[in-house]
Parts: structure tokens; sequence; C-alpha cells
């Protein structure tokens, strides 16, 4: 039934997630999460590759993951960051999990909005996602880690900002994209995940207080 609901999310995107490996038959996803979890997280990778290559002119995912990078770097001059994923959409692959997969990844918090240009004041209190300390992402992370240094970095980072993507993060994401083994589907994922959060987070607007 889920995969009908979300069937038209990629009408016309089909061509970039023939063909990707599968998540589940790496063996750290394997270890990590069950097989009713593993589908839905492909179900997210799948989203976020084809929202990242309808943005670009290529239907090669290595190509699109390059592009996709540069795009983003190119925000720190323009600072315009704007990921183009659409965030209805994402909401949608959500309503097709079984309820505890987006809990492996994410819990609910509460961020603080100021209105910067004014220097003042308080803008609301807003409902944000954030990574669950001690589910099963975050084991991830931490198996992955055990391969790649800058995996380390981001793990240890996720830790130090309890569970949010901070500041030195998002910069180190943008300026050492380099440094991410895209031939490994768990980098791939990883990324994908990094983005999402980011785009659930600037986009929920679901206003608390």
């Amino acid at each position: 039934m889920k995969y009908l609901i979300i069937f038209g999310l990629f009408i016309g995107l089909v061509n970039y997630s023939v063909g990707q490996t599968v998540l589940a038959d790496n063996e750290t996803f394997q270890e990590t999460f069950t097989t009713a979890e593993l589908e839905d997280l492909q179900l997210l990778f799948d989203f976020f590759n084809s929202s990242m290559c309808s943005q670009q002119n290529s239907d090669d995912l290595n190509a699109c993951y390059t592009e996709f990078f540069n795009r983003m770097e190119k925000t720190i001059e323009s600072k315009n960051f704007e990921l183009d994923i659409p965030i209805d959409q994402q909401k949608e692959v959500y309503q097709a999990f079984r309820d505890s997969t987006f809990y492996r990844i994410w819990s609910f918090g509460e961020t603080q909005e100021y209105n910067f240009h004014d220097s003042i004041p308080l803008q609301g209190v807003f409902k944000t996602v954030f990574f669950a300390h001690g589910d099963k992402y975050m084991e991830f992370l931490r198996r992955t880690a055990d391969d790649y240094e800058i995996i380390a970095f981001y793990y240890d980072s996720i830790l130090a900002e309890g569970g949010l993507i901070g500041p030195g993060l998002f910069a180190s994401v943008l300026i050492d994209h380099d440094k991410y083994n895209l031939e490994d589907i768990r980098l791939r994922f990883i990324v994908a995940i990094h983005y999402l959060t980011l785009n659930d987070q600037y986009n929920r607007a679901e206003k608390k207080k």
C-alpha cells in the first residue's frame, strides 16, 4: 500500500532510481536496521536521489552528487542556501513509513527563531527535528565511522551538538565534500540524510508558541 502512496512522487524520475545499489545489500545496513526499516529507508534514499538529480542535467547518480555538492558549495559565497527539495513530498515519504522508522533517525524538539536582520525579537518557538540519541541511525554512523575519518568527525560532531547539525559540521560538509567516497552507498546515504534533515529543519514551519 505504501508503495502506491508514494508512486506519484517518482513519476518522471524513474530513470534516476533504476539500477541504484540497494541499501539492504550492504552489510552495515543489514547489521543496523530491520528488513522493514530498510524498505522505508530505501524509499527515503530514492526520494533524495530523485529530487537531487531532477535539478541536474544528468541521469548518472555520481554526477548528480558531484553537481549537487558544487551547487551547495556556491551557497557559501551567495549566502542563499536553497536545497530545492520539495518538503511536502518529503513528508509524504514519512507518511508511507511504518510507525517506528522515522524515530530510528530523528526525534522532535524545539528551536527558537530570531529576526537577526533587526537584531530583535524572538519570532517564535518552532517544532524541529534532530538526530535521535542512542537510536539506530547514530549506531549506523558509529559503525561507518570505523572506516572513514570524515564520518568519525561527523559522528562526534553530532554527539557534541546533542543531535543537531552545528555550524562547524554544516560548513564541513559543504567544504570537504570531496572527502566523501561516493562509491560507498553508506556515505551517499549519510549525505542524503544530512540534507533531508536540513531541508526539514528549514521548511517544516510548525510553530509551537
